[in-house]
């Protein structure tokens, strides 16, 4: 965490004079009415608040797509007691699905895509079925963890628990007004989420702050901002800028699967998660030299494509004429060091390699299993997007001057920026022809009961090739 802190003597120097403020702020083609943000105190999470919080998403973490996507449908997935624990939003046309939490004591995005469709009733077939009854027992038991974890999870809401507030004003105030409003704007442009200290020293972002930083935010407005107008909270603001930590845009360009042409050598059998999750890797890499790459389409079954991936489930030992796929990860490690990968091992599954692995352009074999069925599945993790979350948070108070002055601008006394969470949404490739590709909240979480939902999670790290 960074801490600075300004103390701006040269605003001591500058003389507070009458009516000097500047002519691009005097006109009268500037606004009166001044907004600021303030949360939301409903805490029910239902569809129109999903609408909501997903045009929030895509507005402001996808910058590079269009945020104009329309929301074909939403489903709910429930506990036992018919509790809503997630919900998930699918977009018109194949646009894409972004899931999002019903609890606001655990963490609001937890997997989008922009293009594709998520369909529960297929996610069995597909290593996504393991994700998702991780985060269903997580949220179930979410209660239980501790009060400071929930609370880190509880500040990650306040940027969609947010709604307009007009500020008062009096018509003996026009020019502060003006003031005010022609520097809100200014901030928003600059994509700030503007707060007055008074609303935003009740949010839960706040509240997750150290206590000498919060101490920080309400006291140095007693030394520089203007009691005149309000109250110096009031005239005080909060601006709050989302900072975020380095991404991998998705490796693979592939989205092969276990039919559809792709198991023509296999007697229609399926090819097993284990070799498709190899090969696509193998392809990434297009390696070993002495397979036809240019042959292999990266959106559709070629012939040369199906031998290479058939070849490769038999060497994993897979019986494909009695319908024999499965495979360990101990054997898939044998096998890619066969094919040349030879620094490559096995590790519990650890967020902080992965992005390590990414970061060098390497693609990450996963594994987990199912708790209710015993079942293993395979797939590729190839991105990420943030190795963390964090908010830059600025202090500006309108400047204090002798009551027979009018304030021409506003100081910065303060600026802080806070870590929220050291976790990411990772790019998830299921193997399953593109269905339910995505970037996914990743997360090993120990809950109180004594449940461990990371404990069959295995990766292969060190996929790369030795010439």
């Amino acid at each position: 965490m960074k801490h600075l802190n300004y103390l701006l003597l040269i605003a001591l120097l500058s003389a507070c004079s009458i009516h000097e403020l500047p002519n691009d702020l005097t006109t009268n083609s500037m606004p009166l009415q001044a907004y600021t943000s303030v949360v939301d105190s409903c805490k029910n999470i239902d569809s129109p608040k999903v609408v909501q919080i997903a045009a929030t998403f895509w507005t402001k973490e996808c910058t590079t797509r269009s945020p104009n996507k329309t929301i074909a449908s939403i489903e709910s997935v429930k506990d036992p007691n018919e509790v809503p624990l997630f919900y998930i939003a699918n977009y018109i046309d194949n646009q894409g699905f972004i899931i999002i939490s019903a609890k606001q004591n655990y963490k609001p995005i937890l997997a989008y895509s922009d293009e594709g469709h998520f369909d529960m009733a297929k996610t069995d077939q597909t290593g996504v079925s393991i994700w998702l009854k991780q985060q269903q027992l997580t949220i179930s038991t979410i209660d239980e963890l501790p009060d400071s974890i929930q609370a880190a999870y509880r500040a990650m809401w306040t940027r969609y628990n947010t709604k307009k507030k007009l500020l008062p004003q009096t018509r003996s105030q026009n020019d502060i007004m003006r003031l005010i409003s022609t520097n809100i704007h200014q901030w928003e442009q600059e994509g700030y989420t503007v707060y007055r200290l008074s609303d935003y020293k009740n949010t839960a972002e706040f509240k997750s702050l150290p206590q000498e930083v919060q101490n920080s935010f309400l006291s140095l407005p007693l030394g520089y901002a203007n009691p005149n107008y309000g109250g110096r909270e009031n005239v005080s603001f909060i601006l709050s800028k989302e900072i975020k930590g380095s991404n991998v845009n998705p490796l693979l360009k592939t989205t092969w699967d276990q039919y559809n042409g792709y198991n023509m050598y296999t007697g229609g059998a399926p090819l097993g998660c284990v070799a498709i999750a190899m090969a696509q890797i193998m392809k990434y890499h297009t390696y070993p030299a002495q397979y036809s790459w240019s042959a292999m389409a990266n959106t559709y079954a070629t012939s040369t494509t199906a031998e290479f991936i058939a070849g490769v489930g038999r060497d994993l030992g897979m019986k494909y004429e009695q319908n024999d796929t499965g495979a360990t990860i101990d054997e898939a490690e044998a096998v890619f060091k066969k094919y040349g990968y030879i620094n490559c091992h096995q590790i519990s599954h650890n967020t902080g390699l992965v992005c390590h692995q990414l970061d060098l352009k390497r693609p990450v074999y996963m594994r987990g299993t199912d708790s209710n069925t015993n079942s293993g599945h395979a797939w590729v993790c190839d991105g990420y997007n943030a190795g963390y979350n964090g908010v830059t948070l600025t202090l500006k108070t309108l400047e204090d001057c002798p009551s027979e002055y009018e304030p021409s601008t506003f100081l910065t006394p303060y600026i802080y920026e806070h870590i929220l969470s050291y976790y990411g949404l990772y790019h998830m490739n299921w193997g399953y022809n593109g269905l339910y590709d995505g970037y996914y909240w990743d997360n090993n979480i120990k809950i109180g009961n004594g449940a461990n939902y990371s404990d069959k999670r295995k990766d292969i790290i060190n996929i790369y090739p030795v010439y």
